[in-house]
Order: C-alpha cells, then structure tokens, then sequence
C-alpha cells in the first residue's frame, strides 16, 4: 500500500513549481499595486499643491465592487471616504460608476447624500468635487477634492488625463 502522503500528492514536485510561479506572480501583481498606490499618492500630493482651494484630496478606486481608499492627504477624507463605501452611496461611487464629473456644496448634496453630506460637514467640508478615473484599463475610481470655502459649484473644473 503507497504512503498516504504520497498518495495524496503524486506530482508534489510539479505542485512546488506551480506554488512558486503563482508566489512569483503575485510578487509581481503587488510590485505593481504598490507602484500603482505610489503614482497616486503623488498625483494626490500634487493637487493638494497645484490647487488652492482642493484642501483634502483621495482618490477612491473600485474593484471587484468594492471601493477603497488608495490615497489620500488627510486622515479626514478617509472617514468621509468610509461613511460613502459603508453605505454604498455618494459622489466618489457615483461618479466611479457613473464616469460623470460630480460638483456640489455639501448642503446641496445633503438632499441626495444625507450621510455623506453630514460626515464631510463635521470634516469641515463645505463643496466637493468628484472626478471620475479610468486607472490602466483595471479598476475604476474617482479623484474626489474638497474645500472648505461653499463655492457652490465646488471646486474648480479638474482635467484628468488617465
């Protein structure tokens, strides 16, 4: 009678490599995220700098269904950020899914995004702009700026070349 351990795993040399080249892929696929988290940290730390009245910055991106916070300049935007994914609405999903740019003040938005609008109120938020990113053909997502100042419209127009 064969060893059970050999039974179970007759090919275990085939299996090793296997493990390896998915361990080695997967390397890869992380090298690649965390360039990836890199690239738009810095994209973010550069609106923060280029745009005066964007005073918190994130950028949400969306995969598998699920959105998550990949940058941001401020710990306050990622508890607007979460109140958003936690409920499944608001302007970063919207414009995410939608590929539209979203501007309002946060009272305005209030009506559509109650809890949004109250956690980004107790932020010190008064309008937002949420532009949509198309992020290497993988993952969809927002560039979402905040300002303190009610512009009404939101922040100034943003162009995004993805």
């Amino acid at each position: 009678m064969p060893d059970s351990d050999q039974a179970r795993t007759p090919d275990a040399p085939e299996r090793v490599d296997e493990v390896t080249r998915a361990l080695s892929d997967l390397s890869r696929l992380l090298d690649a995220e965390e360039e990836l988290v890199r690239v738009l940290q810095r994209g973010v730390d550069q609106a923060t700098w280029a745009i005066p009245s964007a005073d918190l910055v994130s950028v949400t991106v969306v995969r598998d269904d699920r959105a998550e916070t990949i940058a941001a300049n401020d710990e306050r935007v990622r508890a607007i950020d979460s109140q958003q994914y936690a409920v499944g609405e608001g302007p970063y999903l919207e414009a995410a899914s939608s590929g539209e740019t979203i501007r309002a003040n946060v009272e305005r938005a209030a009506a559509r995004w109650p809890r949004f609008a109250r956690v980004a109120r107790a932020a010190g938020v008064a309008s937002f702009l949420s532009s949509p990113l198309i992020i290497a053909d993988k993952f969809a997502g927002s560039l979402n700026l905040y300002s303190r100042a009610d512009r009404d419209a939101g922040p100034p127009p943003l162009r995004v070349a993805a």
